[in-house]
Formats: C-alpha cells, sequence, structure tokens
C-alpha cells in the first residue's frame, strides 16, 4: 500500500472530499433554482405594480382639473400628492425585489463555480485511483503493471489517430465549403457567358461575365490551398486524394472583351463548363473521403474505447480470483 503521505494518496484524498459535497451540492441548486425562479416572478409582478402606479402619478400631475375651480384644485393636489407617494411607494418594493433577484442570482453563479470544481475533482477520482493501483502493482513486482504499460501505449497510439482523423475531417470539411463557394460563381460566371455568347450580350455583359470569372479563380485558388491542406492530412492517416488543377485561363480574356466574337465566346464557356464538371467530381470526391473517415474515427473510437475498459479492468482494485 502506498504511503498515505505520498503527493497522490494527499490528491485522492482531497477529490474524496471534494465528492462529498456533490451530493448536497445539487440539492443546494435544486433548491435555488426555485428561488431564482420564485424571485424574478416578484420582479415582474412588482415591475407591473409600479408601472400602473406610475401611470396614475402621470395622470394626476396633468393641469386639465384646474378649470373646475379652487375646490377641484385643492382635490386635484391632493390626488396628485396621493399618487406621487404610491408610485414612490411602490418603486421602492421593485428595488428590493430587483435586489432580491440580483443576490440570488450571484448566490446561483458561486454555487456553480463551486459545483464545477467539485466535478472535476470527482471526474478526476478514477483516474487518480488507477494511478495509486498502478504504483501498488509496480512496488509489489506485480506482471500486471507491464500489461498496463502496454495498454497506456495503445491508448497513446489511439489518441494520436483520433486526433489526427479529426485534423483530417476538419480540413476536408473546409475544402467542401470551398468547392461549393467556387461551385457557385462558376455556375454565376456560365450563366453570363451564356448570355453574352447566345442572347446578344454587349461589353458590358461580357465584362460582368470576365468578373464573375476573376471571382471564380479567387474561388478555385481557395479550394487548391483547402485540397493542399487536406491532402496533408489525410496522409498522416495513410489516405491519397489527388486533385486536377483548378484554373480558369486567362488568356483570352482581353480578347473576348474588346474583340467579341463567337469563337472566344465559346472557348470561355467550354472551359467554364470543364471546370464546372471537374469540380462537382471533386466534390463528390471530398464528400466520400469524408464519409470514410468518419466512419474511421468512429472504429477508432470504439478501439479506445475497449482499451479504456481494459485498463479499467487491469487496474480493479477488487482481489483477483484464480481459477
Amino acid at each position: 500500500m502506498a504511503d498515505g503521505g505520498t503527493p497522490l494518496e494527499q490528491q485522492i484524498a482531497e477529490a474524496e472530499a471534494l465528492a462529498e459535497q456533490l451530493p448536497e451540492l445539487t440539492r443546494t441548486a435544486s433548491n435555488l433554482v426555485d428561488r431564482v425562479a420564485a424571485a424574478e416572478l416578484a420582479v415582474t409582478h412588482e415591475r407591473a405594480t409600479w408601472s400602473r402606479a406610475h401611470d396614475d402619478a402621470t395622470a394626476a400631475r396633468l393641469p386639465h382639473l384646474r378649470a373646475w375651480g379652487a375646490l377641484v384644485t385643492l382635490r386635484y393636489r391632493s390626488t396628485r400628492d396621493a399618487a406621487r407617494a404610491v408610485e414612490d411607494d411602490t418603486a421602492a418594493v421593485l428595488a428590493q425585489a430587483e435586489q432580491e433577484l440580483a443576490e440570488r442570482k450571484r448566490e446561483q453563479e458561486n454555487l456553480r463555480a463551486r459545483t464545477s470544481r467539485v466535478l472535476v475533482a470527482t471526474n478526476g477520482l478514477p483516474a487518480l485511483r488507477q494511478a495509486r493501483r498502478l504504483e501498488e502493482l509496480r512496488a509489489q513486482g506485480d506482471p500486471l503493471a507491464a500489461q498496463v504499460d502496454a495498454v497506456d501505449a495503445d491508448l497513446a497510439r489511439a489518441d494520436d489517430r483520433l486526433r489526427e482523423l479529426a485534423e483530417a475531417d476538419t480540413a476536408l470539411g473546409r475544402a467542401l465549403e470551398a468547392v461549393r463557394d467556387a461551385t457557385r460563381k462558376l455556375g454565376s460566371a456560365k450563366s453570363w457567358g451564356t448570355y453574352d455568347t447566345f442572347f446578344g450580350g454587349d461589353l458590358i455583359s461580357s465584362m460582368v461575365k470576365h468578373d464573375r470569372i476573376d471571382e471564380s479563380n479567387l474561388e478555385l485558388r481557395k479550394v487548391g490551398s483547402a485540397i493542399a491542406i487536406a491532402r496533408r492530412e489525410l496522409a498522416d492517416v495513410d489516405v491519397d486524394l489527388a486533385a486536377d488543377p483548378l484554373e480558369v485561363g486567362s488568356f483570352l480574356k482581353t480578347t473576348d472583351i474588346w474583340f467579341d466574337n463567337l469563337f472566344s465566346d465559346l472557348s470561355v464557356q467550354g472551359r467554364l463548363t470543364d471546370h464546372l464538371r471537374t469540380i462537382e467530381r471533386l466534390h463528390g470526391r471530398l464528400a466520400q473521403l469524408r464519409v470514410g473517415v468518419g466512419a474511421a474515427r468512429l472504429a477508432a473510437q470504439q478501439e479506445r474505447d475497449l482499451l479504456a475498459r481494459r485498463r479499467q479492468e487491469l487496474l480493479d482494485p477488487e482481489p483477483r480470483t484464480t481459477q
């Protein structure tokens, strides 16, 4: 048995002491939720009461009653003073209710912070107890310690695999988003190209078309960058991603705008069509790869869960029985 004064034993003792507080904290939190709700209801009620009193006091301050003479004026002043007094009283009650609500909410925030610390300690207890058990096994020269070390090595590899798969999934997601943006820009450029080629487009429509082509080229460059990142991340998980070069050539641009003719229009349209087809194929390939990466992540997580359970079984403090 490890010495009770070791840092590990002290951590376990502190965590166990904190864990014992959790049931009481849970009950307190439940009660406090009800108290906060009651305080909020009280504030809502007092605000409505003050609002009515404020409206009455405002109406009482209107001078139109003075037209009825001095007697009515005296009654008006009496009514005005009474309404103002009621308004002041309700304002004081409202302020008290709001103060009560603020105090309950501060109490709730403090309790949440305290509960969070207790939960961290409680959730960390199994790992601390397993560490203590491993120390005991090593001190006893038990061969189980070597088995635990082997499982720990497998767990480290599983964690690395999960991290790499998560990075690959993120990279593929960004590449797919870039592909979707590029598809929209290429579609817009092609639509303007169709108008420019077949429906009597002029200099303005041709310039708009090439503005859309410029925007498409920018998006395609983003696709290229995203693909490069995805390729690196996928290589870490032994997956190869090959992508066709994606760029709309610009050498026809000046000719098409200033010497607008059917042949240059058709050439640009053909390039746009080819790139739309290519990027659609790329989208399908990326989506397929992401499905595969998702399946690999699920399998890797299941493998890690099995390793974690195996480690727990090895470090189970209960005595082992022999057959």
